[in-house]
């Protein structure tokens, strides 16, 4: 179960991020505005945070992506998510044995460090897509 979370995550913040570079490729527009207050991974965030001021093409362009490739990933998804099995396992068996916490916290300790983990992923692979492409993260 948890192994398929981490994969999902991963798969979804890839496919985010891909389709992020390629709507500013596409489009010459960014999905979201640069925020001045903030840095450029604070403003990719945001958005991650806020779906409601990304650019509803964007979001429109991202559910297509999501839709294709996600469901033809969704076997790839699933066998990864099969051979993290045993990784998982001991994560778990680390944070229970060493950190001495019980399982039901262990699994809190599961979920945060999987939030922290996608939220490390997301501008990192928007960063790395629009690199990739030779395409800025945010348009003027």
């Amino acid at each position: 179960f948890f192994a398929y979370g981490l994969v999902s995550n991963v798969n979804g913040c890839l496919l985010l991020a891909m389709s992020w570079a390629l709507f500013v490729r596409t489009r010459g527009v960014s999905p979201v505005l640069a925020d001045p207050a903030l840095p450029l991974v604070g403003t990719v965030l945001k958005a991650f945070f806020r779906p409601s001021s990304m650019n509803p093409k964007f979001l429109l362009y991202y559910g297509a992506v999501y839709l294709s490739v996600g469901s033809i990933m969704r076997p790839l998804r699933i066998g990864l998510a099969a051979g993290l099995v045993p990784v998982v396992r001991r994560f778990f068996d680390f944070v229970q044995d060493r950190l001495r916490c019980p399982r039901p916290l262990t699994w809190v300790v599961a979920f945060v460090s999987l939030v922290v983990f996608s939220l490390c992923c997301f501008p990192v692979a928007v960063l790395l897509c629009c690199f990739v492409l030779r395409v800025p993260v945010l348009t003027a």
